[in-house]
């Protein structure tokens, strides 16, 4: 009794680890991967925040995956980070 109860405590352990890593594996690699390349394009239009904010909904709207994983703040940081190494 006292062993199937620890399995399965171990058991929604695990499930709960891979939930995790599915909702921000999404996120982690357009961080990774999108972000670098879009802070290299928009850098020389220097974009508000509010642009990339609109931006960003309009993607959403057409439910695309930047427009939901992504913030104007990452967008933001990453043009940041690209100044700051120059």
């Amino acid at each position: 009794m006292l062993a199937s109860r620890w399995m399965f405590g171990r058991a929604v352990v695990c499930v709960g680890l891979i939930v995790s890593q599915l909702i921000t594996s999404g996120r982690l690699c357009l961080l990774k991967n999108v972000v670098p390349p879009l802070a290299r394009a928009l850098a020389p239009l220097r974009p508000s925040e509010a642009e990339i904010k609109q931006v960003l909904q309009e993607l959403k709207g057409h439910k695309l995956k930047p427009g939901s994983k992504l913030q104007a703040s990452d967008v933001t940081a990453g043009i940041e980070q690209l100044k700051n190494a120059v």
